[in-house]
């Protein structure tokens, strides 16, 4: 995975978020999503391959989880 940058992250996110809460995409051009649609996979990908290193990272750091104490 290329190293993304927290602003371009941020940006990243913004964009993807834009075609989740709108419609953008189902009224875009076939032209314009066969451009953008390996841009926007991999992209995906990038957030998600950054969300499992920060939930890594919080279950492994850190005081043990507690575990539910029956009465």
């Amino acid at each position: 995975m290329i190293k993304l940058e927290t602003e371009e992250i941020r940006n990243t996110f913004k964009l993807l978020l834009v075609f989740l809460d709108t419609d953008l995409w189902e009224t875009s051009q076939d032209d314009f999503k066969d451009a953008f649609r390996p841009g926007i996979i991999s992209a995906c990908d990038d957030v998600k391959a950054l969300m499992d290193r920060i939930i890594k990272k919080v279950e492994t750091e850190g005081p043990e989880p507690q575990k539910d104490v029956k009465q």
